[in-house]
């Protein structure tokens, strides 16, 4: 396990290069396989923090290794650690987001991974950065604490955690990205438009002189024969909500793209198709490739579709683009609004604040006057009530001297 780690971990890229191999110091305990799961726990005790994407690399070189196992779950503890803050908070910052998603959170993908600050203070202020408003909202009221909590039990840093939205860097993303989807459009529908020009400047073949009247096992659209008996091509499903082609499944997403291996064999993921592009075979059908996204990487999918079928999911992606330049105005127009609400909001508060300081200072003399006048009264009072103590104190001297000169 120790050579397997050592040829799949990156050591150069850790500090980028400040360190050299044999300062990281790493120690494999006793691993558990659970019967019922197939998971692999293995327990492990390191004087640095293992790049998130390595992690993947062993887990993923593990699985392969042993057919028996369906997941590797590894228990760190960090100890004597050679490594500065920035390295790692740059390091473990991927971990925390995982530990968030797998709690379920979803607005833990609003977490920019690749981004942090730490400002000097008592305690320094963690500042991390997320492509949310109401994300950094929910974040800094139920997630800053657990990462503070987390951060000072593995490492002992003190952090107090923030998250911060730049609503100017999010408005320059969203024009660059609005104008990268309409250069990828304008792109996309001039290289079809020059497929199709191809496609019909070539000379038709005779079907029937291609495959003897018998086709050739292929068939396209128009069947053919197969293993000696006579079969039709499946007709195509038609796209239907989130469903664009392919066979129904059913389960949910089991792996992120970025998790993706050869060795995994069938899988499910999730992501949003944003881009595709075909060659037209002879028969006419389309080898089509099919880029989806989860925000995080990106993976090309490839099958073979019809014109028919092409044109179909085409007009899909189209209308997406539209939806989103759309939404993406009306995003603004929303922005613009929410901000002209919040200066007449605080005009407004400032204009009521200002009148009540006036109300309460009033408030605050009158009372003060009262408050003198009782206080007067009060000294008057006692002043009244001494007088009386006095002269009752001294009656039993007065009645004794009395009483000696009668006798």
């Amino acid at each position: 396990m120790r050579n397997l780690i050592a040829s799949a971990v990156d050591w150069e890229g850790i500090t980028g290069g400040r360190l050299s191999q044999n300062e990281y110091i790493y120690e494999l305990g006793q691993g558990t396989l659970h019967k019922e799961t197939g998971v692999l726990v293995i327990p492990m005790t390191l004087n640095f923090v293992l790049p998130y994407d390595d992690l993947l690399k062993i887990k993923a070189i593990v699985k392969n290794k042993l057919d028996f196992v369906n997941d590797v779950k590894f228990r760190f503890r960090y100890q004597g650690m050679i490594m500065n803050e920035d390295e790692i908070v740059g390091n473990y910052l991927p971990y925390l987001v995982r530990i968030l998603e797998g709690s379920g959170a979803g607005f833990a993908k609003a977490i920019d991974e690749s981004f942090f600050k730490i400002e000097n203070g008592e305690p320094k202020i963690l500042s991390l950065k997320c492509n949310s408003k109401t994300g950094c909202e929910q974040l800094n009221g139920s997630v800053s604490g657990e990462f503070e909590r987390i951060l000072l039990k593995n490492f002992g840093l003190r952090y107090k955690v923030r998250f911060n939205f730049d609503e100017e860097e999010y408005l320059e993303k969203v024009d660059d990205f609005r104008q990268d989807l309409q250069e990828e459009k304008e792109k996309f529908m001039e290289e079809n438009a020059q497929k199709a020009r191809e496609a019909a400047s070539r000379p038709k073949e005779d079907p029937a002189e291609k495959s003897n009247g018998f086709g050739n096992g292929n068939g396209g659209n128009g069947g053919g024969f197969k293993g000696g008996r006579p079969w039709k091509a499946k007709k195509e499903a038609r796209i239907k909500d989130n469903f664009i082609m392919g066979k129904g499944f059913s389960g949910e997403a089991d792996h992120s793209l970025l998790e993706l291996d050869p060795s995994m064999g069938t899988v499910i993921v999730e992501g949003i198709l944003y881009k595709m592009e075909s060659k037209v075979i002879r028969s006419g059908n389309h080898i089509a490739s099919f880029l989806i996204t989860d925000e995080r990487t990106t993976v090309c999918a490839k099958g073979f579709v019809s014109e028919e079928k092409w044109n179909e999911i085409n007009e899909l992606l189209e209308q997406q683009i539209e939806k989103l330049n759309s939404h993406s105005e009306q995003t603004r127009e929303m922005l613009t609004e929410f901000q002209d609400t919040l200066q007449k909001q605080a005009q407004q508060i400032q204009s009521q604040t200002s009148s009540s300081m006036k109300d309460f200072q009033l408030q605050a003399g009158n009372t003060s006057e009262e408050f003198s006048k009782k206080l007067y009264s009060a000294e008057e009072q006692t002043k009244s009530s001494l007088k009386k103590m006095i002269w009752a104190s001294l009656i039993p001297t007065i009645l004794l001297i009395i009483w000696e000169v009668i006798r």
